[in-house]
């Protein structure tokens, strides 16, 4: 994510997430977007929390969504 903004925990967070979401989803998986307070520069990593949205290209099997 490359941000030099973003404190270290909140990087780590945010590239534990993409691992996951990328080991999990496979092939199916279009994308994970960040938006919320991070997307728009307003991001505390005392306060906020963190907005994401992952997209597949069709749904999911019950066994990968448990």
């Amino acid at each position: 994510m490359n941000n030099p903004n973003l404190d270290a925990r909140t990087e780590i967070l945010v590239k534990n997430l993409r691992q996951v979401v990328t080991d999990v989803f496979g092939g199916n998986l279009v994308g994970v977007y960040i938006h919320g307070s991070l997307a728009l520069g307003s991001y505390n990593p005392h306060v906020s929390d963190l907005d994401y949205v992952i997209v597949v290209s069709r749904a999911p099997s019950k066994s990968t969504k448990l």
